[in-house]
């Protein structure tokens, strides 16, 4: 399960998840962030699923919260393109 940088797409290959220190080692951005916590959620209000958590302003800095699991990305690579494709004209019925 491929750990990436949300910014770069670059992988974390440690095996203990990033600590408020870690930097992507390509692009130096934090790793320990919003944007990478598989709890992020746009949708949500304070932008987590973790109900009554201290909201984090700033989702791509480095912080704090103990409840930050690493979010599993799928590498672009590994992504079927002409089937995505038959599926959204599936949708529209093209």
């Amino acid at each position: 399960m491929p750990f990436l940088c949300y910014a770069c797409g670059n992988e974390w290959k440690e095996k203990e998840k990033p600590g408020r220190n870690d930097l992507c080692a390509k692009c130096g951005r934090p790793l320990h962030c919003c944007l990478n916590c598989e709890f992020y959620d746009i949708n949500k209000e304070g932008k987590c699923r973790i109900p009554d958590i201290e909201i984090v302003r700033d989702k791509e800095s480095a912080n704090f919260c103990d409840e930050f699991v690493f979010k599993d990305r799928k590498t672009t690579s590994n992504l079927d393109y002409s089937s995505i494709k038959d599926k959204w004209n599936s949708l529209f019925k093209r």
